[in-house]
């Protein structure tokens, strides 16, 4: 956990997990970045072929934003949650939504929570 504190009028804490993040981008082989954490949803009709390694794949991303929205990321939570509803009737879509947020991560790195 990367944190720190910064003298200015107030003494604040910074805690993020930017290694953590570094480390998963890499391990997902992200690039390119976003400047949203979701784009607009897309209503359609639900999937019928559904692939079990894009649900498995699509299921360790979430499981890894959900983590990391816990702990330092109160950005990702909606996002996550929602894509991780979408999954059982449309993981090939969930899949794009979750490539996207990875994008987001790897554009805002240093994001974190600071408190004072």
């Amino acid at each position: 956990m990367d944190s720190r504190w910064r003298r200015k009028a107030r003494r604040t804490h910074y805690v993020r997990r930017s290694t953590w993040v570094h480390e998963l981008l890499q391990r997902r082989q992200v690039q390119g970045y976003e400047n949203h954490p979701l784009p607009k949803i897309v209503e359609d009709v639900d999937e019928e072929m559904k692939d079990p390694r894009t649900i498995k794949e699509c299921q360790a991303i979430i499981g890894e934003l959900q983590w990391l929205a816990s702990r330092t990321r109160p950005d990702l939570c909606y996002s996550t949650s929602l894509v991780a509803r979408m999954l059982d009737r449309r993981p090939a879509y969930a899949l794009i939504l979750c490539n996207h947020m990875l994008r987001y991560l790897a554009g805002h790195q240093s994001h974190g929570l600071s408190y004072a």
